[in-house]
């Protein structure tokens, strides 16, 4: 069913904020946590809470939004404005526990002129030390437009956040359309190719093994299925290769780099373990996509593309400048071993 709801204020509490949905006809709304503009926030009534909860089962209310302070920038360069950003979101998602199941939306904040690397680690480390296994509030991303030194004003700076949070469960992207728009994708001209992109990049950067646009056979849905559970199992082999500071065990699944454990998805381990076994053997993507995901007929350049660069970012000192996964302008990829 489509959600849809407005902005509310939450200072009457959370049955006003149901009641008014339902007056306007919409089935969710969006509150902010506290002050967007401080910090303070207003005590929570647990019979107000109870209440909007029966209320709510009743009007099919459902996936509320939370949204955070604006004043939160968990990349500043000033250590007290990230504790602050730190503290308010750990109590944010422990006041949301009183209403579970829903979504709790955050602006990821400014680097301040560090860098978006810098930005893009300081924001991981946060949601690495908040975020609970036994918590039931989905946290979001937020698209960012890219004013000053924003961090979020892409795709690809959003998946790399994504990427390097432990508890990837309890993530998601929020798409603010106006944000997208301001930071140059062409949502009025090309709509179904910005969603497309964006399915992509936050699909494939966050884990998943294949990607298929819409609109899709049945017999193409069914066939990449089977290509999945087909090469899902785990490789067998008793060999082991040490490139440098690169161990690799295909029989135990263990990757390291200078004796840390590096952790790959299966199509990331099957790409590199095939690399391995043909070592400075030039493969095209086409010839990667149909010896790994089995569908020489449906291969998606990008589905390989991406799979290269989260390797590189896992495994290469530098993977701007890779020592091992190399590309060969306008033929492939190979696993360079002198």
């Amino acid at each position: 069913m489509l959600r849809i709801g407005c902005h509310l204020s939450s200072s009457k509490g959370f049955l006003h904020m149901g009641k008014e949905a339902v007056e306007i006809g919409a089935n969710t709304f969006q509150f902010f946590t506290r002050n967007p503009r401080g910090s303070r926030a207003k005590e929570i009534d647990p019979e107000d809470v109870r209440k909007f909860l029966e209320f709510a089962k009743e009007h099919d209310i459902c996936q509320i939004l939370a949204h955070a302070p604006y004043t939160l920038n968990p990349c500043s360069k000033d250590a007290k404005t990230r504790d602050f950003a730190w503290m308010t979101m750990e109590d944010d998602l422990k006041r949301m526990e009183y209403v579970p199941g829903n979504c709790y939306n955050f602006h990821p904040g400014s680097h301040v002129g560090q860098g978006a690397q810098e930005g893009i680690q300081m924001i991981s480390e946060m949601l690495n030390r908040i975020l609970k296994e036994e918590q039931h509030t989905t946290v979001l991303l937020e698209t960012m437009a890219g004013k000053g030194t924003e961090v979020g004003r892409s795709f690809e700076e959003l998946a790399q956040i994504l990427d390097r949070v432990e508890l990837k469960n309890h993530m998601g992207v929020c798409l603010d359309t106006c944000h997208v728009y301001d930071a140059g994708y062409d949502l009025v001209g090309q709509l179904d190719q910005v969603l497309e992109e964006f399915d992509r990049v936050i699909g494939l950067d966050n884990g998943a093994d294949d990607f298929i646009s819409k609109p899709f056979s049945m017999l193409e849905l069914i066939a990449r299925i089977r290509a999945v559970l087909r090469r899902s199992q785990p490789a067998q082999s008793v060999r082991e290769y040490r490139l440098g500071p690169l161990y690799v065990c295909p029989e135990q699944h263990i990757v390291r780099v200078d004796g840390q454990d590096v952790t790959l998805t299966n199509k990331e381990f099957e790409l590199l373990l095939f690399l391995l076994r043909h070592p400075n053997q030039v493969f095209s993507r086409e010839d990667l996509y149909e010896m790994i995901w089995g569908l020489e007929s449906m291969g998606d350049n990008i589905t390989v593309a991406v799979h290269i660069n989260r390797l590189r970012e896992k495994i290469e000192k530098d993977p701007s400048a890779p020592e091992y996964i190399q590309t060969v302008w306008g033929v492939g990829y190979r696993l360079k071993i002198v």
